[in-house]
């Protein structure tokens, strides 16, 4: 879902996915989301990524312990760990999260 605010000439537009890489009407339940900020009188562009994390590693699809997650925070993260991650969650291939995990704090 994208949710447009704008004042003082600047758009945000936030993107939620959900645990299959697609973007999501809500947020609650999403794994990622990617807000796009642009000053419209300059056209300058700046995207934040965020990712669910605990304790340095991104929500696993597999983690039977779910539950340990709702103490989980969104945290900016880097273009390339957000790409891994998202891969990740519409794979399913672990190693994409390995990646994305070891793009954390670099």
């Amino acid at each position: 879902m994208i949710h447009k605010i704008n004042n003082n000439n600047t758009s945000t537009e936030t993107l939620f996915y959900n645990k299959n890489g697609k973007i999501t009407e809500e947020e609650k339940g999403c794994y990622a989301k990617k807000r796009v900020v642009t000053v419209e009188k300059d056209n300058q562009t700046e995207t934040i990524n965020n990712c669910s994390i605990k304790c340095n590693q991104m929500r696993d699809l597999w983690d039977k312990n779910m539950d340990s997650f709702k103490e989980a925070k969104f945290t900016k993260v880097s273009e390339k760990a957000f790409d891994f991650y998202i891969r990740y969650l519409e794979t399913g291939n672990d190693a994409y999260l390995s990646n994305a995990n070891g793009e954390i704090g670099v």
